[in-house]
This record gives C-alpha cells, structure tokens and sequence, in this order.
C-alpha cells in the first residue's frame, strides 16, 4: 500500500480481489489496512470472511468478533459469525 492510497482505496482493492479469488492478495491488502487502522470493522470483518472461506473457522470467530465490538449493529456480521459458528 503506497502513502498515497487511502485505506478505503485498498480495502475496496481488497474486496476485488477477495471477489475475484485471489485470496492470497486479499488476504495481505486487509492485513495491510489493519497493520495502519487496527480496529477497522470493515477489514476484519472480510477478513473474517477470508478465513471462513479458507478452511478457518476458527480464526473467522475470532476477527469477526472483532468486527462486532466495533461495530455491533453491523447485520451482515452477526450472520457471519453464525455461519462460522456452525462449522
């Protein structure tokens, strides 16, 4: 991430490349954004995601948690961190 780019910049970098399967590259962008902004709902909410996606439910509890003391009436969240508790 240059000094230029905003965070949101490369968290909708992120995303596009979270869409496009290219988890890896998502995956460094959102790790990015938390390294400059830690408590970034939005970041460890995809990031959540991520890990659900890839075989890690239990990491997707805990960053999806995360997203939820931050932002706690964020819906989408809540059911994330359902279907990540169900695996």
């Amino acid at each position: 991430m240059t000094v230029q780019q905003t965070l949101q910049e490369a968290l909708q970098a992120a995303i596009g490349h979270h869409q496009a399967g290219e988890f890896a590259a998502a995956e460094a962008l959102y790790r990015q954004v938390l390294a400059r902004a830690p408590g970034h709902a939005d970041a460890l909410h995809f990031l959540g995601l991520l890990a659900r996606q890839t075989g890690k439910p239990a990491d997707a509890v805990v960053l999806i948690s995360q997203a939820l003391q931050r932002a706690p009436h964020h819906a989408p969240c809540h059911l994330h961190l359902g279907l990540a508790l169900a695996v």
